[in-house]
């Protein structure tokens, strides 16, 4: 169903959602990364964990992203031959 183009209309908000909670996870990463480097008492394995984890959620960002734009062009109709 998912690589019919007759079906992507149906997945795109699936694809626009996946995207969203995938921004949302890579931000409070981040921020969680930021938090963990800036107070006082930080401990070096925290930060390492955390930076791993980051480079994860941006690799699940750049998946989401392309799955999303995937459905985008899918479900445009094509283009008129000459």
């Amino acid at each position: 169903a998912a690589s019919d183009p007759a079906s992507q209309r149906s997945w795109q908000g699936w694809r626009s959602g996946h995207q969203g909670v995938a921004l949302f996870y890579g931000v409070t990463n981040l921020a969680h990364l930021a938090a963990d480097v800036l107070i006082p008492d930080r401990r070096a394995d925290q930060i390492v964990l955390m930076g791993v984890i980051s480079l994860i959620g941006l690799q699940i960002l750049v998946e989401a992203r392309r799955w999303w734009r995937q459905g985008l062009e899918l479900s445009r109709p094509p283009a008129p031959s000459r």
